[in-house]
């Protein structure tokens, strides 16, 4: 009986410590992408998003002015990031990222919504993160501007 209650255990501890590092990492992917953004800068963002197959979408208006889906490869969207006017230094003050939910699924896959201030606009992004050879990579990218009513 002592056996079993030890593995059990042993096993929930493991479990609880590999949580803890997968967490970390995620984290990690998290502070590249945002740090990567504020500064522009591609290599910090490439730490971030699976270049080949990522991809973020979004909702614009098409020619008609109506609702219209699109969506970019993160090879483009990094480059596009990298070359974007600078943020200021009171608009790096004001941007942050807070952590609204996360969801780790056996060690492999992860969903993480996140409020990200960027300057003056405020967005509500969706993160889909699978671990590739040990590493978390940002594999889609779906959001939402807040409107400024929001924004206090």
């Amino acid at each position: 009986m002592k056996k079993n209650v030890l593995f059990v255990f042993l096993f929930f501890s493991f479990g609880l410590l590999v949580q803890a590092q997968d967490k970390k990492l995620i984290k990690e992917a998290l502070d590249n992408y945002f740090q990567g953004y504020i500064q522009n800068d591609s290599v910090i963002l490439q730490k971030s998003f699976e270049l080949d197959y990522g991809h973020m979408k979004g909702i614009g208006k098409n020619k008609l002015s109506q609702d219209s889906l699109w969506t970019r490869n993160f090879d483009v969207v990094v480059r596009r990031w990298a070359t974007k006017t600078p943020f200021t230094d009171a608009q790096k003050k004001k941007s942050y990222y807070k952590i609204l939910s996360l969801d780790i699924v056996e060690e492999k896959m992860a969903v993480v919504k996140i409020k990200i201030q960027l300057g003056d606009r405020l967005f509500i992004d969706y993160l889909s993160l699978y671990k590739i050879n040990g590493i978390w990579k940002i594999v889609n990218k779906i959001f939402v501007e807040l409107p400024a009513s929001n924004k206090n």
